[in-house]
């Protein structure tokens, strides 16, 4: 098999989903699925878990990246993407690195928001970890800081020099310029992230101070090169010495169990 990147449309019924499949670059010794964040989360780190995916499987370790239905390039409406149906396109996802990884340790990466779904994955199937980049807690605090940086740069004067969101209507059916069902709404304010016994080995990536509510045996500091994007609404650029040292110490965890 070619150890160059494949693209994949993971079709059930009108669920077409787009993926990225990483192989490893010699014998697999792990695969990993990644939960990409939410919103305009996805398209701000797309780049740097496209470096992550080829990093790791550098290190031997078969990625598969995925668009959750209603998202990016999979198929579907916004109003379509909710938590649950993100769950479902996970489960799915696992399903189809599996085939082609082969029977090897799993784990699930899941990213700011996408650390809600990978954690629900984590409670529905058999993995041998969870891994959280940046995760998200709190899904009720997290709406607050998104609709406060969507208030932020509506009424921006520097983005609308003309005053721009002053002058907005007051339909507020979107967040940092994505639709936002009503569904997706109710279901994050009440997702919280809260380890579970089922949770073999997880792993929380991060700066030094953030997710202190989750205990865990293991931790990788991160530094503002793989964090600051969180806090940006523009792309960012990432170095790749960062990333590859993050893929080498998921490597060694991965292959330590």
């Amino acid at each position: 098999m070619s150890n160059l990147l494949q693209p994949l449309l993971l079709d059930a019924d009108s669920r077409r989903l787009f993926a990225v499949y990483h192989p490893a670059a010699g014998q697999p010794r792990a695969g990993v699925v990644i939960c990409p964040p939410f919103l305009h989360e996805h398209a701000l780190s797309y780049r740097l878990f496209a470096l992550l995916g080829d990093a790791l499987a550098a290190q031997n370790i078969a990625v598969l990246r995925f668009d959750y239905h209603g998202t990016g390039d999979s198929a579907g409406g916004d109003e379509e993407f909710t938590m649950d149906s993100a769950r479902d396109d996970a489960v799915r996802a696992l399903s189809v690195l599996r085939d082609r990884a082969g029977s090897l340790p799993m784990f699930v990466l899941g990213v700011r928001a996408g650390a809600l779904v990978g954690a629900a994955l984590a409670a529905a199937v058999e993995l041998q970890g969870l891994w959280l980049w940046q995760p998200v807690t709190d899904g009720a605090a997290y709406l607050d800081a998104l609709r406060q940086r969507d208030d932020a740069e509506r009424h921006s004067l520097i983005r609308y020099p003309n005053g721009g969101g002053m002058k907005d209507a007051g339909v507020r059916d979107t967040l940092l310029g994505f639709h936002c069902s009503n569904t997706l709404l109710e279901q994050l304010a009440r997702a919280r992230l809260q380890p579970d016994a089922r949770w073999r080995r997880s792993v929380v990536l991060d700066a030094n101070d953030a997710a202190n509510t989750l205990t865990t045996k293991h931790r990788i500091t991160l530094g503002p090169a793989l964090t600051a994007w969180a806090d940006r609404v523009d792309m960012g650029h990432f170095p790749v010495p960062p990333v590859r040292e993050a893929a080498k110490e998921l490597a060694m965890l991965a292959v330590s169990v």
